[in-house]
């Protein structure tokens, strides 16, 4: 076999891998999702279940964020940081922090739409693609 080939196989291997696990998280979803129908409604079963794979999910990217090995900064001189940089450096250094806030801003833009309207229009990003009328 070819080094090519090898590489074209392990590229299907990983897909179908990522393919499975995709049905397996499905499956124990609906499996979860059957047996706390009997206990609640639909709504609060659906929302257990969406709790449950977040938090699922925040420990497994805690895991990988506490694996992770960040790159030793430079003892070049500093340039006095813009609030920009400041903010780039914090999430940089706390990726949990991160997530956590852009987890809450997209529930607060969940639940408030009109709020992150209000901020777009206050700092002019346009909403939509269409021409301004004349």
């Amino acid at each position: 076999m070819s080094i090519v080939n090898r590489v074209v196989a392990a590229i299907i291997a990983v897909a179908a891998m990522a393919a499975a696990a995709g049905v397996v998280v499905v499956a124990a979803a609906f499996a979860i999702y059957s047996l706390l129908r009997e206990h609640f409604t639909a709504a609060e079963a659906a929302a257990i279940i969406a709790a449950a794979f977040a938090v699922a999910l925040a420990l497994s990217a805690l895991i990988m964020f506490s694996k992770a090995k960040m790159p030793k900064r430079s003892s070049a001189p500093e340039r006095p940081a813009a609030i920009t940089d400041k903010v780039i450096a914090m999430l940089t250094e706390r990726p949990i922090v991160a997530a956590a806030a852009a987890a809450a801003a997209g529930l607060l833009a969940w639940r408030n739409p009109t709020l992150v309207s209000t901020i777009l229009k206050a700092l002019d990003i346009k909403t939509d693609a269409r021409p301004p009328r004349r």
